[in-house]
């Protein structure tokens, strides 16, 4: 119930934990003495009913902010876990602890909030395969573990749907979130991130760093994507266009990518929403 509660009730439920580890690692695991398992050399059933308590408990501790099991306090039952997970079989069937901690993630905030997972049915996505908005969407539906249907789209040739949900602008990605359309990719981004603030969080919880964030999105609204008018352009019209690219870019690799020293992503070690709005310029740069 450590997982499931918070406040005075988490408080509790971690107590009663405590002392059922106290009441196994005194009179179950101190049985063990010289016996790696408790099947002797073997695993055996005992050891599989307790074996959920390695690497789930350590998933369940992380996403739920709580340390339970204390290596100096519980000393034999983790080295039992350590065993039993490098146990061949084992190790070759175990979930991976990423996914496990991501996992529970996703159900605590569903728990907590009331909110289940949302299915494809709830959320759509109208996007066209070579259109890096697209991806930033995708990207973030994926990095936030969000199940969606997605809805390809012919731009010359524009659906009912599509027209529908943007009126306005007639343009992809339109996220349909509960049968209410979201347009513009950095504008559906944020709409996600606080939709579902608990899983993969977008943006920094520092204010000053989340500003700066914010800065270095408006500066790729307003500059990258007019300076990529190479594309669409030729002759002295195209040569401006390249101009005005390369002054873009001397900031960038000065003031925005030059401020990730050893960083490496603008989220860290994790990518984040600055990341995915610049996503675009790998996709159109990098070869495959």
């Amino acid at each position: 119930m450590v997982f499931r509660t918070s406040g005075e009730e988490q408080g509790k439920a971690v107590r009663e934990t405590v002392e059922l580890m106290e009441i196994l690692e005194e009179h179950a695991f101190g049985l063990l003495k010289e016996k790696e398992f408790f099947g002797g050399e073997k695993v055996n059933m005992v050891d599989l009913a307790y074996g959920v308590m390695g690497r789930w408990f350590d998933a369940i501790e992380e996403c739920s902010g709580v340390r339970v099991i204390d290596p100096l306090k519980f000393p034999l039952f983790c080295g039992w876990a350590e065993r039993f997970n490098e146990a061949p079989v084992i190790r070759d069937n175990l979930p991976g602890r990423k996914e496990l901690v991501d996992f529970y993630k996703r159900r605590k905030t569903e728990i907590l909030t009331g909110r289940k997972k949302e299915t494809m049915a709830d959320v759509k996505l109208l996007g066209t395969w070579p259109s890096p908005f697209s991806y930033r969407v995708i990207w973030a539906l994926k990095l936030k573990g969000i199940d969606y249907e997605y809805i390809e789209q012919d731009l010359f040739n524009k659906s009912p749907l599509l027209l529908q949900s943007n009126p306005v602008h007639k343009k992809i990605p339109v996220l349909i979130h509960g049968g209410k359309p979201i347009s513009e990719s950095m504008i559906i981004l944020q709409y996600l991130d606080e939709s579902w603030p608990e899983t993969y969080p977008l943006l920094p919880a520092d204010p000053h760093e989340r500003a700066l964030a914010r800065f270095w999105i408006k500066f790729a609204e307003e500059k990258l994507v007019p300076a990529f008018m190479i594309f669409r352009t030729s002759g002295e019209e195209q040569e401006k266009a390249v101009k005005e690219a390369l002054e873009v870019m001397e900031i960038l690799e000065e003031h925005a990518f030059g401020s990730l020293k050893e960083k490496e992503f603008f989220g860290g070690d994790k990518v984040n929403m600055v990341d995915l709005t610049y996503g675009l310029m790998g996709l159109r740069i990098v070869p495959d």
